[in-house]
């Protein structure tokens, strides 16, 4: 199973998930695997974060990459229409032959940022063109709906195991909250959510996206220190239920 979460911050996009895959009846006995990765790097301010079975995402995940670079595409609008392009044409040729009902299930989060607003430097006769990527934008596109494009108008997007995550950031989430802050909520969203259900699990991958060309994962350390923050945390506030 997966469990991806994208949060709009004020500052920047936190696009993060778990690691588990599952196998076999999620009623009864299931095989997991904690190396399957489920967010990446499309550009250098653009992510995406995919549920569905591992190894088709994977290549679905090639083609798009090699149709984004021969493309030269870069901002949040065009890599999530050429994600579009590219995600329908492979997945009807390779399951032309079954109704979309009967297709398995491939979901992806694309989110980051695109061309806003050119700007005119200031005290300039004949100013240049500032480029300015200031526009954040969350998308979720699903085989189940022909892979169209769906723009979050909340600040957030969630794949996988939804009721206790949207609980969770409905409790918790604030647009105002700086990258780095929401980053720790977006790891408390999947280590609590871990907590309940087997089938999310295994490391977690936290990635920030800024305006400005930049797509950092956080390394294992500091995801560590974000997870030793929320269980401090949690730690304090059954002290005051105690008391």
């Amino acid at each position: 199973m997966t469990l991806v979460v994208a949060l709009q911050a004020s500052d920047g996009i936190v696009l993060a998930g778990d690691n588990r895959g599952s196998f076999g009846d999620p009623r009864g006995f299931m095989a997991v695997n904690d190396m399957r990765k489920k967010v990446f790097r499309l550009t250098e301010h653009c992510g995406i974060g995919v549920s569905g079975p591992p190894d088709l995402a994977s290549a679905l995940l090639n083609g798009l990459e090699r149709k984004l670079v021969s493309q030269n595409v870069t901002s949040i609008g065009d890599v999530t229409l050429a994600t579009r392009e590219c995600l329908r044409s492979q997945y009807n040729e390779w399951f032309r032959q079954f109704p979309i009902e009967k297709r398995p299930v491939m979901s992806v989060i694309v989110a980051g940022y695109g061309e806003g607003e050119f700007d005119y430097a200031l005290g300039v006769a004949k100013p240049p063109l500032i480029f300015s990527p200031e526009v954040p934008r969350i998308y979720s596109l699903s085989s189940e709906f022909d892979y169209a494009p769906m723009l979050s108008d909340t600040g957030f997007y969630v794949l996988g195991l939804p009721i206790l995550p949207v609980y969770l950031i409905n409790r918790f989430y604030d647009s105002s909250m700086v990258k780095e802050r929401m980053a720790v909520l977006a790891e408390y969203i999947i280590s609590e959510t871990a907590s309940q259900d087997p089938k999310v699990g295994g490391p977690i991958t936290i990635a920030i996206i800024t305006p400005y060309k930049e797509y950092r994962e956080l390394g294992s350390g500091e995801v560590t220190a974000a997870h030793l923050r929320n269980e401090e945390q949690r730690y304090r506030l059954r002290e005051y239920f105690q008391t």
